[in-house]
């Protein structure tokens, strides 16, 4: 913002904490300088040091903002060393080993709970089976008992259906007396009975008898009126043959007549069939030797062509090396003759002159053209300082980068280290849970295989947890077995 032809300042920013991490990191990616951030006591003697003073505190203040912006937003922060790289990859690996470690007690703890399983369930079946065995004794005896109780029922129950028997014996030839009474009542009204159906039988016969011939004499009637209507269609039939074999025979020689002409017309284009294919036959023959005779011609002329080229080219490439020889020569001459002039000039006196001695110049050059001169100069030295700056900044960008690209070599070297040595560990944990497994498995083997005498000695180095335990002790009491003492300890837990 410019007033009356001079730009005014802008506020004081709050000046950045110079200890702080990411204040030193934003300082390093803008190659600012801590004393590039302090203010400038040197006094000003005239108005020209005022406005360079004002200028470069312009300055001062737009690195303090934009050191406060990098800062904040964090993108000026430097990447992480090898050494904290290899801290945390230490780290990572002491955590894998705890949860290798963790599994590995997880994993003995499930185990030993599985063979305790094994075990209650063995004691279980073992105590399920006695008392299967129990079950199965009382139910014989309760059997035998039910056996000679039924007896004893079925030979009461055999001297009550005897009386019973004998009661209906009596009440059967009652019943059959009675039958045989009416059974003669029955017959002499089924000879009534048949005497009535004979004669109606005899009735329906007549009657039959009657509608029989009524019928055959319909039926000769039919067979007539259909005997003439089969001799009608036969007629009619006889006359449609003709018909048709006259058409037929027309029609076979209309056709025999067109076989005839379809011959002698196929003979002729056979013929010129023959006679095209090997007109073809030439043409394409003889196009195909003409754009063989072309290729190879083509062939020839290209061939030519590149030797023709390949000499041209050698030859460019000689003249290229001459001109570039006499050019080189003539460069480093007129190189080595400006060196000399440039080394010889001496520099102008106004070009070195300060902004405070241009007061010889003040009564040849108008009040403009001094401040114009003036602002240049201090513009010079402003660049001056800029360049200084990006100069540091290039310089911590380039070691950046730099240690980025180491800290990424350390990473992956690190990485497959830390790969090997887990894939290592690895290794060593099944190993030793393939070792434990075999054990655990012959363990389980030999408790399962045992009878429940020698089931309470294996079960003392078991050491299994307290309810476990107590489960155990209980199933041991049920089958009649002394406890471990291991497992009575472990039941008073």
């Amino acid at each position: 913002m410019t007033v009356n032809g001079e730009t005014t300042m802008q506020p004081e920013p709050v000046m950045p904490n110079l200890s702080s991490p990411r204040v030193q990191a934003a300082m390093r990616v803008l190659g600012v300088l801590p004393e590039e951030l302090e203010q400038r006591t040197e006094p000003a003697t005239d108005e020209g040091d005022q406005r360079k003073l004002a200028m470069f505190e312009r300055k001062r203040r737009q690195l303090i903002e934009e050191i406060n912006v990098l800062s904040a937003s964090g993108l000026g922060a430097s990447p992480s060393t090898s050494k904290f790289q290899q801290r945390r990859q230490n780290t990572f690996l002491n955590k894998v080993l705890e949860a290798e470690r963790a599994n590995l007690e997880r994993m003995e703890i499930a185990t030993k709970r599985d063979v305790q399983k094994v075990v209650i369930d063995e004691l279980e079946t073992k105590l399920a089976m006695q008392q299967g065995a129990k079950r199965l004794e009382d139910s014989e005896a309760r059997l035998n008992k039910l056996i000679k109780d039924r007896d004893e029922k079925l030979r009461v129950v055999r001297k009550e259906a005897q009386k019973k028997n004998e009661r209906i014996a009596d009440v059967r030839d009652r019943a059959a007396r009675q039958q045989e009474k009416d059974a003669e009542h029955c017959m002499h009204q089924l000879g009534e009975a048949t005497q009535r159906a004979e004669s109606k039988m005899r009735a329906l016969d007549e009657a039959r008898a009657e509608a029989r011939q009524q019928s055959a004499e319909k039926l000769a009637s039919f067979q007539e009126r259909q005997h003439r209507f089969v001799e009608d269609q036969l007629y009619s039939r006889e006359c449609q043959y003709k018909t048709i074999m006259n058409h037929h025979a027309k029609t076979m020689d209309r056709l025999q007549h067109q076989l005839q002409s379809r011959q002698s017309q196929s003979e002729e284009t056979l013929q010129k069939q023959q006679s095209s294919t090997t007109r073809v036959r030439e043409h394409w023959e003889k196009q195909q030797r003409e754009v063989a005779d072309t290729y190879f011609n083509n062939l020839s002329r290209h061939e030519r062509a590149r030797e023709k080229r390949e000499a041209a080219a050698q030859e460019y490439a000689r003249n290229l090396s001459k001109a570039n020889s006499k050019a080189r020569s003539a460069f480093e001459s007129r190189y080595e003759h400006v060196q000399r002039d440039w080394a010889k000039r001496s520099p102008d006196r106004r070009l070195t002159q300060s902004a405070g001695s241009l007061a010889c110049l003040e009564k040849s050059l108008s009040d403009s053209q001094l401040l114009a001169l003036e602002q240049r100069q201090h513009y010079f030295d402003l660049a001056a300082s800029n360049r200084h700056r990006l100069q540091r900044a290039h310089h911590n960008a380039q070691e950046q980068q730099l240690g980025k690209l180491q800290d990424m070599r350390d990473r992956v070297d690190a990485l497959l280290e830390s790969k090997t040595r887990a894939d290592d560990r690895r290794m060593v944990m099944q190993r030793n849970c393939a070792v434990q497994k075999a054990h655990l498995e012959h363990e389980m083997f030999k408790i399962k295989r045992a009878p429940p005498e020698k089931m309470a000695g294996m079960l003392h180095d078991l050491q299994p947890e307290p309810k476990a335990g107590a489960r155990i002790q209980k199933l041991q009491q049920q089958l009649g077995l002394v406890p471990a003492a291991g497992d009575e300890a472990a039941a008073d837990k």
